[in-house]
């Protein structure tokens, strides 16, 4: 019987591993490159997270800023049309007088309002429609005060006469309108705080709190202490 010659194909055998070899190089390069990539589409989408929910964030506390300067529980001579502090019950003029006021002060609210708008859809299309609702409750203050001061501008024309039929309704009104810290009761005594100037505050926190879930996360690892 005779012996079969195992003869191998040396030439063929080096250019199959050849292949092989650039075939595992490129599948090598390719991955490394697909990871980079996701780590550079991570790093851009934390900083752009962190960009607007830093320029949001400026924004709210200015409008919560601004709501806090337009209710200013006085109002000073200087605030009246020409300096001109208007008598008591002398309808249009004293209600004229009231607008001008409310109107100065009510612009930088308008102004700060603007700019959480502008904000808005570049939110939603970065992260989701949960940011634009909590927005819109935190606006829809900037409304309750207008609606409060108008009312109070046409009390003022009426010669007082709006408020004076409806006593728990102008006192909803005037603490709207004006945040003069906590209310007090009928017999003297404290009572409880201003509800208006709550649910600002818990509007404000409710954006505050969505933001912080898009910035960096603080290490909780503490650092030892050195050993003197």
């Amino acid at each position: 019987m005779q012996d079969i010659a195992c003869v191998v194909d040396w030439p063929g055998t080096m250019s199959f591993i050849k292949d092989l070899v650039v075939a595992i190089a490129a599948i090598v390069t390719a991955t490394v490159a697909c990871l980079g990539i996701s780590k550079w589409r991570a790093e851009e989408s934390g900083k752009a997270d962190f960009d607007l929910a830093r320029r949001l964030g400026k924004a709210v506390f200015q409008f919560r800023d601004a709501l806090e300067f337009a209710r200013r529980p006085f109002i000073e001579n200087g605030e009246y049309p020409e300096g001109k502090v208007p008598a008591v019950n002398t309808g249009a003029d004293e209600a004229s007088a009231y607008a001008h006021v409310f109107n100065q002060r009510f612009q930088v609210v308008q102004q700060s309002a603007i700019e959480i708008q502008a904000l808005r859809n570049e939110a939603e299309a970065l992260w989701d429609r949960d940011i634009v609702n909590r927005l819109m409750e935190l606006l829809r203050r900037a409304i309750t005060l207008r609606v409060a001061m108008g009312a109070i501008i046409s009390d003022k024309r009426s010669f007082g006469a709006n408020f004076k039929h409806n006593e728990p309704f102008a006192k909803a009104m005037e603490l709207r309108a004006f945040d003069s810290g906590d209310t007090t009761n009928d017999d003297g005594t404290d009572g409880p705080p201003n509800e208006f100037s709550v649910q600002i505050e818990r509007a404000v926190e409710d954006v505050a709190a969505y933001l912080r879930t898009k910035l960096p996360r603080r290490s909780t690892h503490r650092r030892p202490t050195p050993t003197p």
